[in-house]
């Protein structure tokens, strides 16, 4: 069982997703902190920032944040991805739907694992096995609290795969299992999955081809 652990980011760029097609569990760990200023609740897309608001409070989970009160800019957000072009931009319709619907007080998590479903289900595939992860773990190294992760949701786990900027802190060696980096060297840090996803025929096989492991 090959199984990538990761924060419910909002409509996150192609590697994200090339980990998801891999994987066979995929974890939505959603009882880190919130962190301002990372991908939780932005994205870049079309050459600007696309920024979900949130009501968010220092060292609080993510499972925790919710949508703040300013309803325009989630409108526009929704209307920013509507207009997305492509030869192929129905198969976003969920999507978009999903962020028409945004509402002040939603919570973050459960809105961006709604997204993520929609989007895979966009690139033509059933979803891998996202499992909602709330696991609360404050002590210990990274490779530790990781390490309880994965005997809490997946101790079966054969596999990990994970990004290369882990090699900074994650001792493999104290996983238990085998690790696979990923190499996203190859992918374009200006195309959004929505730009993929409405202008490639094959979305799946480009992220598959694009993104390597090691």
């Amino acid at each position: 069982m090959k199984v990538a652990a990761q924060q419910p980011h909002f409509l996150p760029w192609p590697p994200y997703w090339h980990k998801v097609l891999e994987a066979d569990v995929f974890l939505l760990w959603s009882g880190v902190d919130y962190s301002k200023g990372e991908y939780i609740n932005r994205v870049r897309h079309a050459g600007s920032w696309l920024t979900l608001p949130v009501t968010a409070q220092l060292g609080q989970p993510i499972h925790d944040v919710v949508i703040a009160k300013e309803q325009r800019r989630l409108i526009k957000i929704a209307k920013t991805v509507d207009q997305v072009r492509g030869k192929y931009r129905s198969r976003l319709d969920e999507v978009v739907e999903l962020l028409y619907h945004i509402q002040p007080g939603d919570n973050l998590a459960a809105v961006n694992s709604d997204l993520l479903r929609a989007v895979i289900k966009a690139l033509g595939r059933s979803p891998s096995v996202f499992m909602a992860a709330p696991l609360r773990v404050t002590e210990g190294s990274k490779t530790e609290r990781l390490r309880k992760l994965l005997d809490t949701y997946t101790p079966g786990v054969k596999v990990y795969l994970t990004g290369i900027g882990a090699r900074n802190y994650l001792h493999a060696r104290f996983l238990n299992c085998e690790v696979w980096w990923q190499d996203i060297s190859r992918f374009d840090p200006e195309m959004s999955i929505l730009q993929l996803i409405a202008n490639e025929p094959d979305p799946v096989d480009y992220i598959l081809t694009t993104g390597g492991w090691a």
